[in-house]
Order: structure tokens, then sequence, then C-alpha cells
């Protein structure tokens, strides 16, 4: 990661008050993860997907006793 990135990271982080307070990932921001992140953040993903969609499915298999 270079170092202009890494100052914008603190300047994020440094002014809370600010209207941009919310990580905003942009295509320059997934350009320059490695390959390695990426494989962590698709994989985080499909893991929170899969389980909303087991909590729906429990819920309604719940509904229809």
């Amino acid at each position: 990661m270079s170092s202009e990135n890494k100052s914008k990271q603190d300047i994020r982080f440094k002014n809370p008050l600010k209207s941009d307070y919310f990580i905003k990932i942009d295509s320059e921001d997934l350009k320059s993860f490695s390959k390695s992140e990426k494989f962590w953040l698709i994989f985080t993903l499909i893991i929170v997907l899969i389980a909303i969609l087991q909590w729906i499915f429990f819920y309604n298999q719940q509904n229809q006793l």
C-alpha cells in the first residue's frame, strides 16, 4: 500500500465529524487490494450471505410448525 493511500485512511479516521466518516470503497481502493485481501473480502461476504440465507430458511421453518 502506498503512503498516499495510508494518509487518506488516516485522514478518514482523524475526522470522524466529516460527512465521509463511513469508509467508502471505490474502484481505486479495490484495485490497490492484494490478492489475499480480495480473497478474504469475498470469503467474508459469502459467509455472511450464507448465514443470512440460513437464518431466513430457519425462520420460515419455525413459522410453518
